[in-house]
């Protein structure tokens, strides 16, 4: 998770790896992300920032949206590991 994300200020990723591409995807923040041989790259820079700047809230909500689901999905699978060890140690 990129610590923007955590944090909760607005960010830009760029990336240069499409595992990353799919992880953005992945927490909702596709709107967020451009790779950087996109030959339409710094259009599509200025029209995010304009916007983010305009406007932060709709950027902060959704990343707190994501915050939220990241952490339910954190929680879910440290239970499942905490109850996978509980049955080993049962047996």
């Amino acid at each position: 998770m990129s610590p923007s994300i955590g944090v909760g200020p607005p960010m830009i990723a760029l990336f240069t790896q499409f595992r990353l591409d799919e992880f953005m995807m992945d927490a909702s923040l596709e709107g967020h992300v451009f790779h950087t041989l996109d030959p339409d790259l710094r259009e599509k820079l200025v029209v995010l920032a304009n916007k983010v700047l305009a406007g932060p809230d709709p950027c902060k909500e959704c990343f707190s949206r994501t915050r939220h689901e990241m952490r339910s999905r954190t929680r879910k699978l440290n239970q499942r590991m905490v109850d996978f060890v509980i049955d080993k140690l049962s047996a």
